[in-house]
């Protein structure tokens, strides 16, 4: 996993980097907080990154921060990297946009365990912002089909409407759903009054046998 590390004190910054390399990770390294951020406001940053708090000019709780104002799907998961251990230091951190803390000097066996932590909580973030781009995608193709039907709709509706043939709709027991201006006007009827009556109620009472067969057929 790509992680940035951020760290102004150069013995504990090679510490760090020698010890992510080594459990496979590619390590960005920043010295200070306005170059970490820039890398986190990349095209494509690092999914997780450790800032020092203390650091000149912009410090880490101020990187986190500024990180949070983002809107990206995929918040890079932060770890303050601090040696204050007071606890309202420590929600502080928290409070600014830190998802954990670690607290110098760091031991290998709990840095190693809370990028674990944030491993398991990118994944399922991935796995999130992947399944809201499918609904959106899906939502897209809907309202796209959604639109193609309204303009399909629009134009058989026209296509009834200026027909001069007999175009009539019933339903399964023929009662009429709708009949065009032009049968209407044949059968001496405004639509209004024939849709749901029988359709054989306007044929004479001498054809409505070879009527009804006629439709069957």
């Amino acid at each position: 996993m790509k992680i940035l590390i951020a760290e102004d004190d150069i013995v504990s910054r090679r510490v760090l980097e020698a010890t992510l390399v080594n459990w496979g990770h590619e390590v960005i390294v920043a010295t200070d907080g306005q170059a970490a951020l820039a890398v986190m406001e990349s095209e494509e940053p690092p999914p997780l990154a450790i800032l020092d708090w203390m650091m000149p000019g912009m410090d880490g709780v101020e990187v986190c921060l500024r990180a949070r104002e983002s809107s990206s799907s995929t918040p890079i998961y932060l770890i303050l990297l601090t040696a204050k251990t007071e606890k309202q230091d420590i929600a502080a951190g928290l409070e600014a946009g830190a998802d954990d803390y670690l607290t110098k000097p760091f031991a290998r066996v709990e840095l190693r365990a809370r990028i674990e932590v944030g491993e398991r909580v990118i994944k399922l973030q991935k796995r999130l912002a992947d399944r809201v781009d499918e609904l959106n995608h899906a939502l897209a193709e809907r309202e796209r089909a959604t639109e193609s039907l309204r303009k399909s709709e629009s134009r058989y509706r026209h296509l009834v409407e200026h027909s001069q043939g007999l175009i009539c709709t019933q339903d399964l027991s023929g009662k009429l759903l709708s009949v065009n201006p032009a049968a209407a006007l044949l059968l001496g009827f405004k639509q209004e009054e024939m849709v749901g009556r029988n359709l054989n109620e306007f044929v004479a009472p001498s054809h409505r046998y070879l009527f009804s067969a006629y439709l069957q057929r």
